[in-house]
């Protein structure tokens, strides 16, 4: 759970909150950052204890096992779950439907769940109220993305064209069809995307 007032930061604490604030860094995985945190402290049995201790005090705060929020140097967590989703994610991954639309205002709908396609299985999660749910499709049927964000592993977010197909095709996906008929209505009012969409629906092959 998190701590709305973290608690106070020892010396090696200080200093790692200080490295990952100097690498923009605002997500720490275990075990692929304990090799950083070892450098600070020494060994990864430390390291490990550090996270922890971190966790504890509330400075990291937890998404799912192994992977933690660094809180700002203010104490503030203002990391958005979309912003999760690339650091959580395989490499190839797409955010589609409802999120997707809204992202390219083509909805103003508050979709509390984000569905990201995936070719292998991945836990869902949840962060800050809003839930990520996968759903495993082909590799190949994995594209029409675009990465947005400056984290290490950036989020990759369905093209215009490609998250109105997906909300039709899949209503399941938490996108209504009267919804799906609007984000249709306002992608057509903008310029090239009638092409695009007809070049992405005969792709789509459904």
């Amino acid at each position: 759970m998190m701590s709305a007032n973290p608690g106070p930061v020892s010396q090696m604490s200080g200093r790692l909150l200080a490295q990952l604030d100097r690498r923009r860094q605002r997500v720490l995985r275990v075990p692929e950052d304990i090799p950083l945190v070892a450098e600070i402290v020494g060994d990864r049995n430390k390291a490990l204890a550090l996270v922890r201790r971190l966790a504890n005090t509330g400075w990291l705060s937890r998404v799912r096992r192994g992977t933690y929020v660094v809180r700002s140097r203010s104490a503030t967590v203002d990391v958005a779950a979309i912003e999760l989703i690339g650091e959580l994610s395989p490499a190839n991954h797409l955010v589609t439907a409802g999120r997707a639309l809204a992202t390219h205002r083509l909805s103003d709908q508050s979709f509390r769940r984000t569905i990201v396609l995936t070719s292998t299985n991945v836990r869902d999660w949840e962060w800050l109220g809003e839930s990520v749910q996968y759903a495993v499709v082909q590799d190949e049927d994995i594209w029409g993305g675009r990465p947005t964000g400056r984290n290490r592993r950036p989020t990759v977010i369905a093209s215009p064209e490609r998250a109105i197909l997906d909300s039709f095709a899949h209503p399941l996906w938490g996108v209504s069809h009267s919804q799906a008929v609007r984000a249709l209505r306002i992608a057509l009012s903008r310029p090239g995307i009638a092409v695009k969409l007809a070049r992405a629906a005969a792709k789509y092959g459904s």
